[in-house]
């Protein structure tokens, strides 16, 4: 089951996916940032 707040958590990120992608913008955006010195691209992201 999904809650509502959550649903609209993802409809808002996808229509910002959509928005960027249209605009050709291709931000890194990090969920787990204490993940990120495990990324194959941790020395080169612009995040």
């Amino acid at each position: 089951m999904i809650t509502s707040k959550k649903e609209q958590r993802l409809y808002d990120e996808i229509e910002r996916s959509l928005h960027d992608i249209e605009k050709r913008e291709f931000p890194a955006r990090p969920l787990e940032p204490a993940r990120c010195p495990t990324c194959p691209f941790f020395f080169i992201c612009p995040a």
